[in-house]
């Protein structure tokens, strides 16, 4: 069985840190076009919640609003139960591996020693 999501898409706002940066989190929009029932091309937003966990929360908390970036993980679903002590269900996506793909931001954003992906080839 597999259980793999790959995703490339904006920052909806700067992460957010817990447990002294070891655990980050980020919401993503991706987009999809479709056509409406008249025929005319419309954009769909899905937004995402994207946890990362040790390194990459680290290198993930340094990331902004606005950046461009490839997500690969699972699909997880935290269960809790809301104020009037229904249970619920959060689909969260938990990253294993983040990269900014615009280069002008990875270069800012990438440490030293880490190769930016377009630099691998």
């Amino acid at each position: 069985m597999i259980n793999r999501i790959i995703l490339i898409g904006r920052i909806g706002k700067d992460p957010e840190t817990f447990k002294e940066g070891k655990i980050a989190k980020i919401p993503l929009a991706t987009n999809e076009s479709k056509k409406n029932q008249s025929g005319e091309w419309e954009d769909e937003t899905t937004w995402h919640t994207v946890i990362s966990f040790g390194n990459q929360a680290e290198r993930m908390a340094n990331y902004k609003k606005g950046n461009l970036i490839y997500v690969d993980g699972k699909m997880t679903y935290r269960k809790y139960e809301d104020k009037e002590g229904v249970k619920r269900l959060a689909p969260e996506v938990m990253c294993n591996y983040a990269r900014v793909l615009t280069k002008e931001e990875a270069k800012q954003q990438t440490a030293s020693t880490e190769k930016a992906p377009w630099e691998s080839y």
